[in-house]
Parts: C-alpha cells; sequence; structure tokens
C-alpha cells in the first residue's frame, strides 16, 4: 500500500476525491507584527506555493481513474497574510513604496493598481 502524504490517504485516489477542498484558499492570518517588507516577502512564496499546488491538485484531477497507486495531489495550501487598510491605502498612494517592496503578490498588485484606477476616476469626476 502507498500511503499518499499531501492527499493523507492510501492510494490511489478515488474518482470521489474532494479536489475542490483542496484547491480553495484558507483564511488569512492576522500577523501586523511582522513588517509589511516580511509579510509581502513570505506572501510571494506562498502564492507560489499555493498556485503550484493547485495546479499539481488539478492535473491529478484531470487524470482519468483509476489513477496511478503513487499519484498525489499537492501540499497542502498555505495561508498568506492579511495587511491592514492603513498599509494598503499607503502603497496605493506611493508607486515608490510598492517598487521598494516588489515583487507584489498578484493580489496585493490587484488592489493595489483596482485604487489607482478609483483613485484616477476620481480626479476626472472633479
Amino acid at each position: 500500500d502507498t500511503l499518499l502524504p499531501n492527499a493523507r490517504i492510501v492510494g490511489p485516489i478515488p474518482a470521489h476525491f474532494d479536489f475542490e477542498g483542496r484547491i480553495n484558499l484558507p483564511d488569512g492570518i492576522t500577523r501586523f507584527q511582522l513588517s509589511l517588507a516580511v509579510r509581502i516577502r513570505v506572501n510571494v512564496f506562498i502564492e507560489d506555493f499555493n498556485d503550484n499546488s493547485i495546479l499539481k491538485t488539478i492535473a491529478v484531477k484531470n487524470t482519468p481513474s483509476p489513477r496511478p497507486v503513487d499519484t498525489d495531489v499537492g501540499p497542502p495550501l498555505k495561508p498568506s497574510y492579511y495587511y491592514s487598510d492603513d498599509e494598503v491605502r499607503d502603497l496605493i498612494d506611493s508607486e515608490a513604496l510598492c517598487a521598494l517592496f516588489a515583487p507584489l503578490p498578484a493580489d496585493l498588485l490587484h488592489e493595489i493598481v483596482s485604487g489607482w484606477a478609483q483613485q484616477k476616476k476620481r480626479s476626472e469626476d472633479e
């Protein structure tokens, strides 16, 4: 018997396996004692880790049953660290700060770019 450490079952992975539960991101961590720079740097790593895990899990899901006994899903997803509203506002207000902390995780970058678009729309409406 082959124990699959990520799926936490003996292989092969059955057709009824809960793949969806393996690709939903866990709730984030509120830990503002860590500096913004550290949280951003760690979140870039976590985002890459989670993306690779999700891709592996999806590949296994798309493998027809019966699957090979040693085919495992991706490792459990890691929670990312939250940012305070003030920290996000500071990043929206300062491209220099964004450059200083680059690279930024995609979810944070999306929030910043949305903030820039809102600022632009407000200035156009004035």
